[in-house]
């Protein structure tokens, strides 16, 4: 498109808007009962009635509060009634069971038995360059140990990889701990 049928076009959308804006003008004074249409004197259009009435209830409330009175106030309750708890886990699957007492965690395991992964928690898990995991209320990452021990090896959706006396242990945020497999390839 040229510069002149570029001038040509313009000035036919500046005339179409022109036109536009005076039939609404004419649409909205015709209401009014400005042009045309037959009012009696003295009742205003309906428009501007509703703007009128709208004035006087402003009016009436600045005059409350001018007096002193406050101006009433509506009464909301709100309830969680209905509401999920936003801290209850949406994790389905059984709740972590605690170790029994007589059990320690990571202890030392009886010959060609695997140690028991620690009972902990996993609250979330931040993936990423520098996958984090939330267990216990506390921050982790790869390489840190979870109550002295058990080491991180891995994070992922799926879940903390904890190595224990060699044993590693995939533990998912449901509670589950799934052995993974000794160091060395075995399992």
């Amino acid at each position: 498109m040229d510069a002149a049928q570029k001038a040509k076009f313009e000035q036919r959308m500046v005339l179409v808007l022109l036109v536009i804006f005076v039939a609404a003008l004419f649409h909205t004074l015709k209401r009014l009962g400005v042009l045309g249409g037959k009012r009696t004197p003295g009742t205003p259009p309906a428009a501007l009635a509703t703007t009128v009435q709208q004035l006087q209830r402003h009016e009436d409330a600045i005059q409350q509060l001018e007096g002193g009175a406050p101006p009433p106030v509506p009464v909301a309750e709100y309830t969680a009634e209905g509401v999920r708890d936003p801290l209850a886990s949406l994790l389905t699957g059984p709740a972590p069971q605690p170790m029994p007492p007589s059990v320690t965690a990571g202890g030392p395991a009886t010959p060609g038995e695997a140690p028991k992964p620690p009972a902990v928690t996993i609250q979330g898990i931040i993936v990423g360059e520098r996958p984090q995991a939330i267990i216990d209320r506390m921050l982790y990452q790869v390489g840190d140990t979870v109550q002295g021990v058990a080491r991180i090896v891995a994070i992922d959706r799926s879940g903390v990889i904890l190595e224990v006396q060699g044993f590693r242990f995939l533990v998912s945020p449901t509670g589950a701990a799934t052995p993974v497999n000794r160091i060395g390839g075995e399992r």
